[in-house]
Order: structure tokens, then C-alpha cells, then sequence
């Protein structure tokens, strides 16, 4: 378990490494009650991504994400930035999870 602190989310809780539905890594947010807290990375179809790249959602609801998941050295920036729409968001990497810092 680790503590998942961002602006709308104070809960013990563990990350979830999935996919979508076309490959792409989803990272998920998880209770300890194993109930969803929220979807921290987003799905573009249409963006090519690289097997090491996600692309954090970091704002409304989700705001405070990134900066956790790169507190606990789960992603770093890339200077890639996209705008989907209203949003400006950077590609990330994902760093390989035997580097991730879960104890902090």
C-alpha cells in the first residue's frame, strides 16, 4: 500500500498497470478497498506513444497526479507536449517498475 496524496485524493491505496483496448498502458489509482480513486494516465488513439510512454491526465479532478507519480518515480517528463483540446499535456515515461519508489 502507499499513500496516495494529490489535490482530491488523500487514501492508502496501490497503483494498477493495465492497457486499453488498443495496447496503449493505462495506469490506474486504486483504493485499498480496491475501488477505482481515478485514471491517472489518458487514452489518444490517434497519438503515437512509444511502449514507454503514457500520457498523464493532470487536470480538473485529477489535478496533483503527475506530480505524485513523479515524486514516486513512476514517470518523468519528455518535453513532448500535445493539445488535444482544452489541455496542454506531455508524454511521459514510464519508468520500469523495479524503479519505482513506493516507500516514500
Amino acid at each position: 500500500m502507499i499513500h496516495i496524496k494529490t489535490k482530491y485524493i488523500n487514501e492508502l491505496g496501490y497503483i494498477e498497470r493495465g492497457k486499453y483496448g488498443n495496447g496503449k498502458t493505462a495506469l490506474i489509482l486504486m483504493s485499498a478497498h480496491n475501488d477505482t480513486l481515478t485514471v491517472a494516465t489518458v487514452n489518444l488513439p490517434k497519438i503515437d506513444l512509444k511502449e514507454d510512454q503514457v500520457i498523464i491526465k493532470d487536470y480538473s479532478e485529477n489535478e496533483g497526479v503527475r506530480e505524485f507519480l513523479e515524486y514516486h518515480n513512476i514517470v518523468e517528463g519528455t518535453g513532448i507536449i500535445i493539445q488535444p483540446g482544452f489541455a496542454q499535456l506531455e508524454v511521459c515515461k514510464l519508468l520500469p517498475e523495479n524503479e519505482w519508489d513506493l516507500k516514500k
